[in-house]
C-alpha cells in the first residue's frame, strides 16, 4: 500500500529535463539573419547560422553548426544578445561554447548574465580568442540569459567594432516539465491509501493496549 501511495504522490510532481541547444537543425542560409526558436527557446536578436568546419575561421575542436550573433542585422546597436523560454518560464543554465569569430590577436571576455523578473541574479565570464572555449557555470532559476563580448571592459558592438562577432554553440539548459493534472482516480487512490494506513495504525495501537491490559 505504501508503494501505491508513493506512486500516486509522484504522479503529481513535475520532472526536470536537461537539453542541449545546438544549431544542427538550423540550415545555413548565406548572409541571412534569422529569428530562431530552437528547443522551445527564442533568441532576442536574429542569428546568422554558420558552419564551423571548412572555413578559414573554423577550428577542428568544435564541429557542426554554430551561430554568429552581434553583427547588427536589425540595425539596432544591441549591447547584448539574450535567449529565454518561449513560454517565459524559468530554466537553469549550465554553460555553452563560445569564440570570437575573427582572430585579431586580442583577448576578449565573453560574459553571461542570468536574470529573473528583471533582476540580475547570476554572472559568469570566460576569456576567449578565435578558438572555442567552454564556459561552465550553473544558474539555478532564471528566465533570461544575456550574452556579450567585452574588450578592456567595453562592449564589442557593431559601432565599436563592425567586423568582430562572437559565435556560440551547445547551450546547456534545464527545463522543469510540469506533470499533467492528476485524474480524480489518483486522488481517490491517495485517500484510500492514507485511510488504510490510519486504520492499520489504530489497530496496532488497540492491539498493543489490549496486550498491556492482559498482562496487568
Amino acid at each position: 500500500m505504501k508503494h501505491l501511495i508513493a506512486l500516486a504522490a509522484l504522479a503529481t510532481l513535475g520532472s526536470a529535463q536537461a537539453a542541449n541547444i545546438g544549431f544542427e537543425s538550423a540550415v545555413p542560409d548565406g548572409n541571412k539573419f534569422l529569428t530562431l526558436k530552437l528547443d522551445d527557446f527564442v533568441f532576442s536578436t536574429p542569428l546568422k547560422v554558420v558552419t564551423t568546419t571548412g572555413t578559414g575561421n573554423a577550428d577542428t575542436a568544435h564541429t557542426g553548426m554554430a551561430a554568429a550573433i552581434n553583427s547588427d542585422p536589425d540595425g539596432i546597436n544591441d549591447s547584448f544578445s539574450s535567449f529565454a523560454r518561449a513560454d517565459g518560464a524559468d530554466f537553469s543554465f549550465s554553460g555553452l561554447f563560445a569564440r570570437a569569430w575573427y582572430d585579431y590577436g586580442l583577448d576578449y571576455v565573453f560574459s553571461v548574465e542570468g536574470w529573473n523578473n528583471g533582476a540580475l541574479v547570476n554572472t559568469a565570464q570566460v576569456t576567449m580568442r578565435a578558438s572555442w572555449v567552454e564556459l561552465a557555470t550553473h544558474f539555478a532559476a532564471v528566465d533570461q540569459v544575456r550574452m556579450q563580448m567585452l574588450h578592456n571592459g567595453n562592449n564589442i558592438t557593431p559601432t565599436s567594432d563592425p567586423f568582430q562577432h562572437f559565435a556560440i554553440d551547445d547551450i546547456s539548459v534545464g527545463m522543469t516539465t510540469a506533470a499533467p493534472i492528476p485524474e480524480p482516480e489518483t486522488y481517490a487512490l491517495m485517500l484510500m491509501g492514507l485511510g488504510a494506513v490510519a486504520f492499520a495504525a489504530r489497530r496496532r495501537k488497540a492491539a498493543t493496549g489490549a496486550g498491556t491490559s492482559a498482562t496487568a
